[in-house]
C-alpha cells in the first residue's frame, strides 16, 4: 500500500514543483513596469455600484495600468485582474494597489493608470461613478466642485532590448488625487 501511494504521489509532487519552478522562473525574467497606485484613505473607496452603500469587494479591481506605444498610442500591455491581480495593502493614511506589468521591448512606452478598464484607451473612462460621484467610508469622499478624481505619475519610458536572464524593471508609481476640471 505504501509503495503504491509513494509511486503515485511522487510523480504528482514532481510535476507540481516543476510547474511552480517554471512560473517563478518566467516571472523572474523579462521586462516589467512595477509600482503602485495609492490614494488617501480620506477619499474613501468605490461603492459596489451606483446607489449601493457597501464598498466593492476588491478596491483595486477598478484600476488598470497600461503601456501604450508612445508613437501610435495603441495599448501594448495592461494589467489583468484575473492573471496578475493587484496586491492590496495599506500604508500610513493610504490605500495601496501594487502591480507588476510585463512589457514588450524595442519601443518607447507611455505608462498610465486608469479607472474603469482599458477598452477606451488612449482615452480615459469619464463615467461619473468613477471620477465624480461620492465614494464610501472617507471624510473627503466627494470631489470638491470643479474637481474630479485623476492620477499623477504617468510616465514615458524608453525600452532597450538586450538579451537577459534577469528581471529588468522600471518603477512607475501613481497617486489618485482630486484634479481640477477647469481651464488649464
Amino acid at each position: 500500500m505504501m509503495k503504491t501511494t509513494t509511486r503515485i504521489l511522487l510523480p504528482v509532487f514532481t510535476v507540481l514543483l516543476l510547474i511552480a519552478f517554471v512560473r517563478v522562473n518566467a516571472r523572474a525574467q523579462g521586462y516589467f513596469v512595477e509600482g503602485k497606485i495609492r490614494w488617501k484613505k480620506e477619499m474613501g473607496v468605490m461603492p459596489n455600484g451606483t446607489g449601493n452603500d457597501y464598498p466593492v469587494a476588491h478596491r483595486c479591481g477598478v484600476f488598470s495600468v497600461a503601456a501604450l506605444d508612445a508613437h501610435s498610442q495603441k495599448s501594448v500591455a495592461y494589467t489583468d485582474q484575473v492573471n496578475s491581480p493587484f496586491e492590496e495593502t495599506e500604508e500610513e493614511g493610504y490605500y495601496v494597489c501594487r502591480y507588476s506589468l510585463p512589457v514588450p521591448t524595442d519601443r518607447d512606452l507611455y505608462i498610465l493608470a486608469t479607472m474603469g478598464g482599458v477598452n477606451l484607451l488612449p482615452k480615459e473612462d469619464d463615467d461619473p461613478w468613477l471620477i465624480k460621484n461620492p465614494w464610501l467610508n472617507g471624510s473627503r469622499s466627494t470631489p470638491p466642485a470643479g474637481y474630479q478624481r485623476g492620477f499623477t505619475g504617468h510616465k514615458y519610458i524608453n525600452m532597450h532590448s538586450r538579451v537577459t536572464k534577469k528581471k529588468v524593471a522600471w518603477i512607475v508609481n501613481f497617486e489618485l488625487i482630486y484634479i481640477s476640471t477647469g481651464p488649464k
